[in-house]
């Protein structure tokens, strides 16, 4: 567990620090004129923002060894709490380097209005006809039907009891009675897994293209590949993190021992596996960055994307309209536009799809995920507390 916690603790620190270098015209979610990011003032934001989530880093490492070393039978809370604490202290020191960036335009009196933006049907990536969401998680539901299948096929042939719950080395240390929802409980976390995975490539596609009216056809293109690239690397971290669970059901079904699955038995060795499992994902950002304005495109696939605007572009788009203003952008953070028709947005600080919470439904859904939230939190803490997990 101490191998894991401390890949929880690199992976949520660097993947913060990742955010800020995806753009060299926003400065925590301040949008600066280009030509000054290299200013010494710049760079000292940058450079305070390192040092507290380098800080912050540095005292969870500690915290994650010290806890294993004196109370291993915590570690479950820290992989836990321990996210929880680095995102808190990370909006602290964020909303820190956002005000001083917000100073700093204001100081030099910086005039960089939102760039011209456009939203369209065309740049919608005909989202209602994109059938990729499905394609690349269709593997993982095949091996997910065939776990079922061969789950319910030894259902008889299993013992009175079957274990449900697992240590650090994947050794069973809570039983249930057996029954067919006592063996499915794996298969159907999957099963809920992948259906978590389905709906983040759902949003991906639904998210509008939002197109740089200084050169439209190659802003279309870096985020059309962007978005195939996102979704082909989602499906395969869909594939591989099943596959990291399988073998727990295999247990289950009293096809292995533990004692066989060596990379079980060795968490550095798990951990290796889940790091395979986000590397699709690190390599889509560090390649293409915020919405694939990193990319470098073959003169014939901009052919090919502008012929398909013009052939496809309807008689009565929408009109142009301001996305991209910093008035929009609460903190830096949260897109509040009420003229913006459109519910998922491109993140302003670092990648991924965001929301525009002008939207009634998107408040409500705020609202009561914020509630499970908690009260998941509460009710992990008060399991843990009375039956250790």
């Amino acid at each position: 567990m101490l191998a894991i916690n401390i890949l929880i603790v690199l992976f949520a620190s660097g993947f913060n620090v990742l955010n800020m270098f995806l753009s060299s015209e926003v400065l925590f979610g301040v949008r600066i004129p280009s030509q000054e990011r290299l200013t010494s003032e710049v760079k000292e934001i940058r450079k305070g923002f390192l040092v507290g989530i380098a800080g912050i880093t540095i005292i969870m490492l500690i915290l994650a060894c010290v806890q294993f070393r004196l109370y291993p039978q915590w570690s479950l809370m820290f992989s836990i709490y321990g996210p929880l604490i680095i995102v808190l202290m990370f909006l602290f020191i964020y909303f820190r380097s956002w005000k001083r960036a917000k100073e700093l335009k204001e100081k030099n009196n910086w005039i960089t209005p939102g760039k011209g933006y456009s939203h369209s049907p065309v740049s919608e990536w005909k989202a209602k006809e994109s059938k990729l969401p499905m394609v690349v998680n269709i593997p993982t539901l095949v091996i997910i039907i065939v776990l079922f299948i061969l789950t319910f096929s030894l259902y008889h042939q299993l013992p009175a009891s079957v274990p449900i719950h697992f240590d650090a080395n994947s050794v069973p240390d809570a039983w249930l009675d057996k029954s067919y929802w006592s063996v499915s409980l794996i298969p159907l976390i999957l099963y809920f897994t992948w259906l978590v995975f389905v709906f983040s490539s759902y949003l991906v596609v639904k998210q509008k293209i939002t197109i740089n009216k200084k050169d439209p056809i190659l802003s279309f293109a870096q985020q059309q590949v962007y978005k195939q690239h996102l979704l082909i690397s989602l499906g395969l971290m869909n594939i591989i993190i099943t596959l990291l669970i399988i073998p727990l059901q295999l247990i289950v079904l009293d096809l292995v021992s533990p004692s066989t699955l060596g990379v079980y038995n060795n968490n550095w060795g798990f951990t290796v596996g889940v790091f395979i499992a986000m590397l699709p994902m690190l390599i889509v950002y560090f390649r293409s960055g915020q919405g694939g304005r990193k990319l470098t495109l073959l003169p014939e696939a901009l052919e090919s994307i502008e012929l398909r605007v013009i052939q496809d572009a309807p008689v009565d788009t929408e009109g142009d309209m301001l996305l991209d203003d910093d008035r929009f952008w609460k903190m830096g953070l949260f897109y509040y536009n009420p003229a913006d028709p459109s519910s998922f947005i491109e993140n302003r600080f670092g990648v991924g799809t965001g929301f525009n919470f002008a939207r009634g439904w998107v408040k409500i859904i705020t609202i009561i995920s914020l509630v499970v939230f908690i009260l998941l939190y509460v009710l992990l803490t008060v399991m843990f507390l009375k039956h250790g997990l």
